[in-house]
């Protein structure tokens, strides 16, 4: 774990980032790590909940499994321009503290509860963005 993000961690508290550690042979890469391979979508078949990743809606055999960045990430260190595909793409992904008003909405039901948090209480949350 770290508090600082990199292209490859996944935020899973505020200012707590899961990494790869080095040293691991890839098998274990796979099976403990393999958050570090999934993409992103704007319109994911998956959410990220703690350390558990947990199906959206039906994924089948050899179906990629994303998620959706700006729901576990404030602030990416490497943002980038999506090219997911979806009617509903986003655009730019910089993570949550960069989204608009109405992709707050979007992504609520897949908020990690650090983010959550966030979510101003005019937009029907409890904290403040």
């Amino acid at each position: 774990m770290t508090d600082v993000p990199s292209r490859y961690s996944l935020q899973i508290g505020d200012g707590i980032h899961l990494d790869l550690p080095s040293g691991y042979d890839q098998e274990t890469i796979m099976d403990s790590y393999f958050w570090r391979f999934m993409n992103h979508s704007c319109e994911p078949n998956a959410t990220v909940e703690g350390r558990q990743v947990k199906a959206v809606r039906d994924i089948g055999p050899g179906d990629e499994i994303t998620f959706h960045y700006n729901t576990t990430e404030l602030d990416m260190s490497e943002p980038f321009d999506c090219e997911c595909g979806s009617a509903l793409c986003e655009g730019r992904i910089a993570g949550f503290a960069h989204t608009t008003r109405e992709a707050r909405a979007r992504i609520r039901p897949w908020l990690a509860p650090h983010l959550a948090g966030r979510v101003p209480a005019a937009e029907g949350g409890k904290g403040t963005a």
